[in-house]
């Protein structure tokens, strides 16, 4: 079997010294190349053809999200894992959307940095546990904001008022009841009818009796 080839991103010397000094125990892994800054990697990367880069985030110079979209632009086939200490998920977002394979904490052991080069090399995309456990939390809050029904995506003050207006109450009751004046009360009341798509206050009335408002 052909040994992976790697190529080393990151601005700690000590850090590569001590990723090639591992990855060399490995008889699958031939580290060929190591760069402390972004640009100068790109250009090595371009000319040694590495299949695999693992990545810094935050470097001096170019950072690592953008030289990883320059990477894969230029090198398609070259596999690009981000090793680093961040866990936010807008890096990982950023990372994902520039084009990496893999996203590793510098936490992980080395037997998890070895099977994510395997997964990549393979065609899979590898996450470590807590950035998969942000990336699908950050899924499912998009998908609970997007499938949130008309009622639900009213404020508290809104379920208030609307619970009033159902129950029949004018706009001097609403206001006195709720100690704000009959103008807020109007504010409140053109918000709510944008938010469930009708035209005034009788589609209003008919909406939250076929939706069966409020709920017993």
């Amino acid at each position: 079997m052909a040994k992976i080839n790697i190529f080393l991103v990151d601005d700690h010397t000590i850090l590569r010294e001590g990723l090639k000094g591992l990855l060399s125990l490995n008889p699958d892994f031939n580290v060929v190349g190591e760069s402390d800054e972004g640009r100068k990697a790109i250009s090595e990367i371009a000319r040694l053809k590495p299949q695999v880069v693992i990545m810094d985030i935050r470097m001096e110079g170019l950072g690592g999200i953008e030289a990883t979209k320059e990477i894969k632009r230029l090198c398609p086939e070259t596999k690009v894992i981000v090793l680093t200490m961040y866990c936010h998920r807008e890096y990982i977002y950023q990372a994902l959307k520039a084009g990496a394979d893999g996203y590793l904490l510098k936490g992980a052991s080395f037997s998890e940095l070895e099977m994510a080069i395997k997964a990549v090399v393979s065609g899979h995309r590898y996450l470590s546990p807590m950035v998969a456990d942000q990336v699908v939390d950050g899924y499912l809050r998009v998908e609970k904001s997007i499938n949130k029904t008309p009622l639900e995506s009213l404020t508290k003050r809104e379920r208030e008022i609307v619970n009033l207006l159902a129950e029949g109450k004018s706009d001097r009751d609403i206001s006195q009841i709720l100690c704000i004046s009959p103008h807020t009360v109007r504010v409140h009341l053109s918000n709510i009818m944008k938010k469930l798509g009708v035209k005034n206050r009788l589609e209003m009335l008919s909406f939250l009796h076929k939706v069966g408002w409020p709920p017993q």
